[in-house]
């Protein structure tokens, strides 16, 4: 667009026509978006220069100024599209503008605000200057706050009094103003600070400004006005994000001592302590005696500052000032609790407990209860009841108005205001200093309880018949209020409240059109500090169903957590109903989890009295005292009319979490009970397109039922009879919905009927009946062809489902039907997963599919030849079971093609497919079909190809090994002619690998190929290649390493090593000596391969040949050649480590001579021995623990306190590999304490074998160190990982420090890292952080070590790693600024990554939690960002995506 093109708009925004103004203000703010997109393709930072702009941009220099006149001119149009536009006009202006005109704009329209006579535009000014906050470029923010600060401190100072007005300010003074002009103006200047706050509060000029914004605002909370009041609390919240952790005490400290003398409280006016801890009384009357004299000067100043604000008078006023502090108060503990220390904590919770005690609350039912009490009560106790009563009355000293005047709306509405302001906080410092708040849990909690039933204008009727049951049972407690209390009954009370609960179904919700009435938000409040509690105690929720509260005024009724929580169902407001019923969900959903961990035990219904057998554990019958009060309040939810779909999903998520627990949701009346009210949601109207509500609660029934159906906690006969008679009919019906998540989730519902169908003792009869029903349903959605992806792969698998366990009660027809469906859904791309998937279900499960074999083949031979992986891998797994189920039958006429595209995918590329295709051909073989010319023409040349590769492992080389012996034991190919060719495959390795590791590995895998063929061959032919490979060995004289006699040395030695493993060569005469003498001669040797081979083919010779053998190597062991006794040990290993992988018999009988051998080399010198004796020991302890374990826990018994660390190191490092070998969990366990006792030994070697064993178990089998993990190796793990040993070492021309503590700290951390990710439950991650920060100043290993670990775990546990990001800022920058000094080559490269991970950190910190509000932290994040050295390194971060986050 040309300069004239512009001078033309902005001439046509002066138009008289508001179409044409319009019109030409947003061509001109398309105009900026291409001039702010030209900006940015030159700029890639968005950064607006001073300098003029090229001349080739669409606007220049000189047409900016006339651009911003026009825009502000237009915010003030007598049109509201015009001034609209002009808004978003102005969101792209300041992006692309230099800095003068963007001043120029904030100048005029902070003034246009501030001016008393343009009340009818300043929400259109006050919109204007936020877009511009909000989008100008970062780089600005220190010029547009110096513009703004002061300005809008001098708006928010014009409801003050002349003299207040410094001397500077501009504003008119506020006595010459209408206070309701005066009052708008200060809430758009509060408004606009807090944006300002926000986006720039942590730039230098705003932070020099923090204290003087701090005691203007504070001013605002004494305002008159209420809004004004809570718009003063919102932006002190946001100033205290940024301001530093010095003011941010001090305005704490200043809020808490307004707040202290509003209540009255440091006077004694009315305070009480009752209902405190003895923690309360005593921080109370600590901070009572300390007086004002002894604060500090800077928060007295700030609560001068507050309080010069205030002209109010009365109680009314005094307790809108507190409500207004309180509020505030709530407000800065949810932005930054983390921040807050213990000091503080008690210091305010005491405060608000006072606004929110638990006597105030009241319910409908407790007044009712008061009207209907006997007039000839005591005096004495009615003097009492009344006191309790009025305690808010007692707090403030004043007769002008009663707060607890029931009939008085103003006061209740204050009042209810408070508590949940004060409600709030306490959920702020259990969410974020659940430490600090340990120790006021208990009165917490306790408020929570009672104000959750703060409904003192309704009454529910019901809750007398609750304490009037009470007093008549002289037997004890409600069965809810004890969880491991006695198995009481609890038919008698659940009975009992039929008649209340009929009436209570019909009428529960008639006043929820009661809009005068907001003390459900008390409730609400209550019930999510209750959940936050409960996430508090998700790792041991045990007090929540045990420890007992009193929750009703004047009641000596007492309830727990879990209890109040379940009698709230029947609560009238959906907000709070739905909350409580998540909350016990969350609670009974944590409660599975630690009793599955041990932690609590569950008493299933069909089990023993447990009590006895874990008495140190709490048991909670949850069965027989629960479920069926939980099961009737959802019943109850479902039934009701007026309950809305919310509450109802709530219910059944609650019941699907209660199907998770031992028992399920009850026998069989309460299953039926439940699918009649699911049975009457489904039948619900599915042709309105409107009720999308209906149809998520409908989706939600039909998730409820998949968890029945699937939960092994219920009888499956009972299950599916309720789903016969109830359920089935109309299952099928759902399925004519048109939502397809409706139709994909029955469908999946569908597919496990015959599954739960196969485990009842159903007749011939039902099945038939079954069977017709769900083919009706499914095939006609398997037929059709535009269906949803999700409905496709469900109806395939529902239709597989059905013909896996009721083909027999299928006609052919129908059978033969679906097949088809299938196959053609085979052969469509976007269904082909789900379709081999379920062809592999019905195959295994022997269903007949003659009639498509041909072309399920050939289609899935066809796929293997497609690049996509995973099509790949499902197209092998169906092969091999339709091979092994015999599914070919006649139609083996297919199976050259299955070979030759075998073949193509038989490569070390992608060895997991060369696995499947190997298993493939194994199930060929093994069923007998042997096409000997696909196999010599296709399959061995790939076969041959594949076993001389250096990178040929684990599966692979097993499944190659199994074919081998298949191919020579079923004569598919010649037994020499296969052998040659294995051996000259060992001709070209050196040609094509010249690594010599890769050599090495190479000649191991044709090693063992040539060992299984001789194996499977005749014993003739086996023993006249054991005869060459002998003569050959010693054919050899001295050889270099390079040579390709040494590599044939070494493949006959493993060739004889592997074929002893697997048959007895000692059994052949005169082999046994001579292989003797050729092991013991070779390790002599000056080649070190060589040497290694004949350890290993010493070792493996002896499995099947232990008496001639085995003697030879324990004997060698004890002659003093060390380098000898390191080579004989690798060949006792070896021998151990076959038996462990189940050759070779027992071997329980040669462990008597093993072990004195073993037992002598414990403390050798050589580090290299011990590991190998450790490595024996713990595979023995693998094959025999009883008989192993008590040897090592009496070794290191006797080696402990300082009298052999190295034996009692190598004892543990035997553990480590014991546990990693799978030794028996229960043995391992019982001697535990013994090697954790380890820990506590004062040598280094010890404390790091010991982190090593219990970093195996974590790892490996978490179980054997649950039990050990709080009392034990927690502590221990918090002390090694902050140890630190440093000693100088003089080198002469310099000096080295030397940490020999490093090791245990990086093991140490290790652990940390594992258990987050293995068992979770058992750390405290609050308690780590200050490790981790450690960490992330250590040295470069650690740091790397706590860089992962906040990369896996950012998303994880926010909050936890926020708490405490302030304390991570310090060291990561350190290391971001780290020094690259005049490295080069690999070393440069590694310190690069090592900042580049810093860098990744801070990024995904920033991106996953709630960092950025933390100023020290957003502080880095801008002056990384602002760093010109960081802007590649970014790059490459943000390129990456940050996988990690």
């Amino acid at each position: 667009m040309s300069e004239s093109s512009i001078a033309s708009l902005l001439k046509k925004t002066e138009h008289y026509d508001k179409d044409e103004r319009y019109m030409a203000t947003s061509d001109l703010c398309e105009a900026l978006k291409k001039h702010a997109l030209l900006l940015q393709s030159q700029s890639p930072s968005s950064k607006v220069s001073d300098s003029s702009h090229p001349t080739h941009f669409i606007i220049d220099s000189e047409s900016e100024p006339k651009i911003c006149n026009a825009i502000l001119r237009l915010l003030h149009d007598s049109s509201n599209d015009v001034q609209a536009m002009a808004v978003k006009t102005l969101r792209i202006l300041v992006t692309c503008v230099r800095e003068d005109p963007i001043v120029t704009i904030a100048q005029r329209l902070s003034s246009l605000i501030l001016d008393p006579t343009k009340n009818d535009l300043r929400d259109v000014y006050t919109i204007g200057l936020k877009t511009l906050i909000q989008t100008v470029p970062m780089a600005m923010g220190d010029v547009v706050s110096q513009q703004l600060a002061e300005r809008l401190m001098d708006g928010i100072r014009m409801d003050m009094s002349s003299e207040s007005i410094s001397s500077s300010s501009t504003a008119t003074p506020p006595l010459q103003q209408d206070k309701s002009v005066v009052q708008d103006i200060v809430m758009k200047c509060l408004e606009l600070l807090t944006e300002l706050t926000t986006r720039f509060g942590a730039l230098s000029f705003m932070t020099r400004q923090h204290l003087v914004m701090l005691q203007v605002v504070m001013r605002q909370l004494g305002s008159e006005s209420e809004i004004v009041q809570k718009r003063a609390g919102q932006t002190i919240g946001c100033l205290a994000v940024v301001i530093s952790d010095a003011l941010l005490g001090r305005l704490v400290q200043s809020l808490w001592m307004q707040i202290e003398q509003e209540s009255n409280w440091s006077t004694g006016g009315g305070g009480t302590m009752e209902g405190m801890s003895v923690e309360q009384e005593e921080t109370v009357r600590k901070w009572k005696a300390r007086r004002i004299d002894e604060e500090d000067v800077a928060s007295t100043s700030l609560m001068v500052a507050s309080a010069g604000g205030r002209n109010v008078s009365g109680k009314r006023g005094k307790f809108k000032n507190t409500m207004a502090l309180i509020r505030t108060m709530c407000t800065i503990a949810g932005l930054v609790g983390h921040r807050l220390g213990q000091e503080q904590i008690d210091r305010l919770v005491p405060i608000f407990l006072k606004f929110c005690h638990p006597s105030n609350a009241l319910a409908g039912d407790d007044l009712q209860m008061h009207q209907d009490d006997d007039e000839g009560d005591d005096d004495d106790n009615e003097e009492e009841k009344v006191g309790a009563e009025m305690r808010d009355v007692e707090v403030i000293d004043d007769d002008e108005i009663d707060l607890t005047d029931h009939n008085n709306e103003e006061a209740m509405k204050l009042a209810n205001e408070l508590k949940e302001a004060c409600l709030s906080g306490f959920e702020s410092f259990v969410l974020w200093r659940p430490v600090e708040t340990q120790p006021h849990l208990h009165s917490i909690i306790h408020a929570a309880l009672a104000y959750m039933r703060h409904d003192p204008n309704y009454t529910y009727g019901d809750e007398d018949d609750e304490e009037d049951g009470r007093h008549g049972n002289d037997d004890g407690d409600d069965d809810m209020d004890g969880a491991s209390d006695g198995n009481g009954d609890d038919d008698e009370d659940f009975d009992a409240d039929e008649e209340a609960d009929d009436e209570y179904e019909d009428d529960e919700y008639d006043d929820d059109d009661d809009d005068d009435d907001d003390s459900w938000k008390v409730r609400r409040s209550a019930i999510r500090l209750l959940t936050a509690i409960v996430n508090a105690f998700a790792r041991d929720p045990s007090k929540l169903w045990t420890v007992e509260y009193a929750w009703k005024k004047n009641s000596k009724q007492c309830t727990t957590v879990a209890g109040a929580l379940v009698k709230r169902f029947k609560e009238r407001d959906e907000n709070c109903r739905v909350g409580s019923i998540e909350c016990f969900t969350n609670l009974l959903s944590n409660t599975i989890d630690a009793a599955s961990t041990g932690n609590i035990v569950l008493r299933s219904p069909d089990s023993m009295d447990v009590t006895s057998s874990a008495s140190s554990q709490t048991v909670i019958d949850l069965r027989a005292k629960f479920v069926p009060i939980i099961v009737k309040g959802c019943v109850t939810q479902l039934s009701a009319k007026k309950a809305g779909n919310r509450t109802k999903s709530a219910a059944l998520a609650l019941l699907s979490t209660l199907s998770r627990a031992p028992g399920g949701i009850g026998d069989k009346e309460q299953i039926r009970t439940l699918f009649e009210h699911i049975k009457s949601i489904l039948s619900g109207d599915t042709s309105s397109h409107s009720h999308t509500g209906n149809k998520s609660l409908k989706l939600d029934c039909l998730h409820f039922i998949n968890v029945i159906i699937t939960s092994p906690n219920h009888v499956p006969q009972d299950v599916m009879s309720c789903v016969m008679e109830q359920l089935l009919t109309e299952l099928c019906n759902t399925l004519q919905d048109n939502w397809y998540k409706i139709t994909s989730e029955t469908l999946m519902v569908l597919s496990e009927i015959p599954i739960l169908l196969a485990k009842t003792n159903a007749t011939k009869q039902e099945k038939d009946v079954v069977a017709d029903c769900l083919y009706h349903a499914i095939e006609p959605r398997l037929a059709v062809h535009d269906a949803d992806q999700e409905v496709k792969e469900a109806s395939l698998e529902s239709a597989g489902s059905l013909l896996s366990i009721l083909n027999d009660s299928l006609d052919p027809q129908k059978i033969e039907k679906l097949l088809s469906l299938i196959l053609l859904r085979l052969k469509n791309e976007t269904t082909r997963a789900a379709s081999i998937k379920t062809l592999a279900e019905i195959v295994k499960d022997g269903v007949d599919i003659s009639i498509i074999i041909d072309d399920v083949v050939s289609e899935l031979a066809a796929l293997l030849r497609q690049n996509r992986r995973s099509i790949k891998q499902a197209s092998l797994q169906c092969l091999e079971k339709i091979i092994t189920s015999s599914a070919l039958g006649q139609h083996q006429n297919i199976v050259g093609s299955i070979l030759k595209d075998l073949s193509y995918v038989i490569v070390d590329s992608d060895l997991h497919i060369s696995h499947l295709s190997l298993q493939v051909c194994y199930s060929m073989l093994d069923v007998g079909i042997i096409p000997t010319a696909e196999i010599n023409q296709h399959l061995l040349p790939a076969i041959l190809n594949l076993s001389k590769s250096s990178i040929l492992q684990d599966k692979a080389l097993d499944s190659l090994l199994a074919v081998l012996e298949k191919l020579v034991n079923v004569n598919a190919v010649v037994f020499q002619e296969l052998l040659v060719a294995l051996k000259n495959g060992l001709l070209t390795v050196p040609e094509s690998q010249n690594n010599v590791g890769a050599t090495r590995q190479s000649i191991s895998n044709i090693a063992h190929c040539m060992a299984a063929i001789t194996s499977a061959a005749p014993e003739l032919e086996r023993n006249i290649v054991v005869s060459d490979l002998l003569s050959s060995i010693e054919s050899f004289g001295n050889v270099s390493s390079t040579s390709s006699a040494s590599f044939h040395i070494q493949l006959a030695l493993r060739v004889a090593g592997d074929i002893g493993r697997r048959v007895s060569l000692g059994s052949i005469p005169g082999v046994a000596l001579r292989l003797q003498n050729i092991f013991m001669n070779m390790f002599g040797s000056q080649v070190e391969d060589i040497k290694n081979s004949a350890a290993y083919g010493l070792g493996r010779v002896a499995v099947c040949s232990k008496p001639e053998f085995l003697p030879k190597i324990l004997s060698a062991l004890e002659e003093k050649d060390q380098k000898q006794q390191y080579l004989l040990l690798s060949s006792l290993r070896e021998f151990i480590h076959c038996h462990q992988k189940g050759y070779g018999g027992e071997i329980a009988s040669s462990i008597p001579q093993i072990l004195p051998h073993l037992f002598n080399h414990l403390a050798d010198k050589e580090e290299g021995v011990r590991t190998m004796v450790a490595d024996c020991l713990g595979s023995l302890a693998c094959l025999e623990p009883a008989v192993i374990l008590p040897h090592l826990q009496n070794i290191a018994n006797e080696s402990s306190g300082g009298k052999c660390h190295a034996t009692c190191a190598t004892v543990l490092t035997s553990m480590k590999y014991a546990i990693a070998g799978k030794c028996d969990t229960l043995m391992i366990v019982s001697c535990m304490p013994t090697f954790l006792n380890l820990l506590n030994e004062e040598d280094l070697s010890v404390k790091n074998a010991a982190l090593l064993m219990i970093y195996s178990a974590v790892h490996h089998n978490p179980q054997l160190v649950l039990n050990f993990m709080q009392q034990t190796i927690s502590p221990a793990l918090h002390e090694l990982a902050q140890l630190k040993q440093e000693r100088v070492v003089d080198l002469g021309p310099f000096k080295q420090k030397v940490d020999y503590a490093l090791p245990i700290r990086k093991a140490a951390l290790s652990i940390f890292s594992t258990c987050l990710d293995k068992c979770p439950q058992v750390m405290d991650v609050r308690g780590f952080m200050p490790i981790l920060a450690l960490a992330l100043g250590d040295s470069e290993d650690v740091q790397l070590q706590a860089h992962q670990i906040l990369l896996s775990n950012g998303s994880r546990y926010p909050n936890e790693i926020f708490a405490f990001v302030d304390s991570f800022v310090e060291p990561l920058e350190k290391t971001m600024n780290k020094k690259m000094g005049n490295k080069k080559g690999a070393e440069l490269e590694r310190a690069t990554e090592w900042v580049k991970s810093a860098v990744r950190v801070m990024v995904v910190l920033s991106r996953v939690t709630d960092a950025m509000n933390c100023r020290s932290f957003a502080d880095l994040v801008a002056r990384i960002r602002k760093n010109e050295n960081f802007k590649v390194m970014l790059k490459e971060v943000d390129d990456d995506g940050v996988s990690s986050a």
